[in-house]
């Protein structure tokens, strides 16, 4: 993710450390990135993981598409090239995996028997902490993947613990799908923490899924394969297409 105005160049060398390796959600999200050092020009991984089989179009950043030949460390260089001014460059390390751990595009859908309303007596705030609840707890991810179902847009988010503070507007997002592809589309929303949510313990679909933070959105075909996947924030006009994609 960039912070400047200009057009920025990626070039992608494997000469990086290894860094950590990322977790399960915690109380600590991967997705709100530090804050500016003074630098003129800072570079941060926009994903918290990345893999050599990628896919999608830009996804409100910055994009230059790179190949990773083999998984590893590896680093990239921004270039900010400033009308007028001298160039500013940023380096930052990375790892590329094999592949992703939560279901990557062309992946099979987790069959998680995720919390539905039937479960809490229609108690929906013991599965959804948005206020007021949201009405997409009516059928687990297993039931929305039966065959001959419709396609599925399936969000993790928490919106009343969001550390990345995007939840609660992706939660919003997703609503608007729904009040609009709700009779071409099942739509779930799968809170990341059990109840009581202040407890931060992670919920069991969460772990099913291997999200290494949060909010996730998934957009998966009538076959039960994951056709994109969107990390962070993701507006309408992004998600939209996407799910229109798997309709037809």
């Amino acid at each position: 993710m960039l912070f400047a105005s200009t057009v920025a160049s990626l070039i992608v060398a494997c000469e990086a450390p290894k860094p950590a390796a990322t977790t399960v959600p915690t109380a600590v999200n991967p997705l709100v990135k530090p804050r500016a050092t003074g630098a003129d020009l800072t570079a941060v991984q926009a994903s918290t993981e990345l893999a050599q089989s990628v896919g999608g179009a830009s996804k409100g950043i910055w994009v230059a598409p790179a190949t990773f030949p083999e998984a590893g460390s590896w680093g990239a260089q921004v270039t900010l090239e400033p009308p007028n001014d001298t160039p500013k460059v940023a380096r930052m390390n990375f790892d590329v995996r094999p592949k992703f751990s939560a279901p990557g595009y062309e992946d099979a859908a987790v069959r998680s028997v995720s919390p539905t309303d039937r479960d809490v007596n229609g108690d929906t705030s013991r599965i959804c902490t948005n206020v007021p609840p949201c009405a997409l707890h009516t059928q687990t991810i297993a039931e929305a993947l039966e065959p001959g179902t419709k396609p599925l847009l399936l969000l993790f988010a928490t919106p009343a613990l969001c550390t990345s503070a995007t939840c609660a507007p992706e939660l919003e997002a997703v609503q608007q799908l729904h009040t609009t592809y709700a009779d071409q589309a099942n739509f779930i929303h799968v809170e990341i923490y059990q109840y009581p949510y202040d407890s931060m313990k992670v919920a069991k679909t969460v772990d099913e899924w291997h999200l290494p933070s949060d909010p996730w959105t998934f957009v998966v075909d009538r076959k039960g394969v994951v056709r994109d996947r969107f990390e962070g924030s993701a507006p309408v006009d992004e998600l939209e297409p996407s799910l229109k994609s798997v309709l037809v």
